[in-house]
């Protein structure tokens, strides 16, 4: 019984560490997609008149980063699944959103505030649900997910709904929401990544409990 308990506390930890190196990347992958959705917003916030054009086709580029990002993130989820446990349904929809972008730019100037907002509706959504099965976890930081998740969600609900849509203003409002996005998902990203901390260490002080106890009997 001692030494099936010691061979899944071994194979708990190494796949703990495997888990971590892996979501090292993931992580730096989901900070850079997140600095550009920063820069991104900060040029449309300062240079509100850029063409059309040009924000499609940033768009489009930016929402595959993101999608792929996402993607990889998915796989390399964690304990709980914590902040990536819908990921791979965010992902796929940012690809097609930035294929659509990429592909068919000017078929879809009239609407791209549109596309933009029902994204980061449907984002806010899941990560509100996300903030909830933190919550149901009992795990800390959960209401710093939910209040950003709301925010981001009346930032979608604007850009979709506002009727009063064009102009620098609106451009301004948007590139707000994309700075916005980027913390949020910062947020996101390190609120995962200490969660994983704080697995590792808990598995290792069981690891040295269970040494301790070998050493005893």
């Amino acid at each position: 019984m001692q030494e099936s308990r010691t061979f899944t506390m071994r194979y708990s930890n190494h796949i703990v560490d495997e888990t971590t190196h892996a979501f090292k990347c993931a992580k730096w992958f989901a900070l850079v997609s997140s600095l550009l959705l920063g820069i991104f917003g900060t040029v449309l916030l300062i240079w509100p008149n850029t063409s059309m054009n040009v924000i499609c086709t940033l768009l489009g580029v930016l929402m595959v980063v993101f999608g792929v990002s996402k993607i990889v993130g998915y796989f390399f989820n964690v304990s709980y699944h914590i902040g990536f446990q819908f990921d791979l349904a965010l992902g796929l929809f940012a690809l097609l959103f930035g294929i659509l972008f990429l592909t068919h730019p000017g078929a879809i100037l009239s609407i791209t505030w549109v596309l933009v907002g029902i994204y980061e509706i449907v984002e806010s959504v899941f990560k509100i649900q996300t903030a909830m099965d933190a919550r149901h976890y009992q795990l800390s930081g959960w209401g710093l997910l939910l209040f950003s998740a709301i925010v981001y969600l009346l930032f979608g609900i604007f850009l979709t709904f506002n009727p009063a849509k064009g102009g620098s203003l609106f451009v301004q409002v948007m590139g707000i929401s994309l700075i916005f996005a980027g913390i949020e998902n910062i947020i996101f990203t390190f609120y995962t990544s200490k969660r994983l901390k704080d697995i590792r260490n808990r598995l290792h002080d069981e690891w040295i409990e269970m040494d301790e106890d070998n050493i005893i009997d």
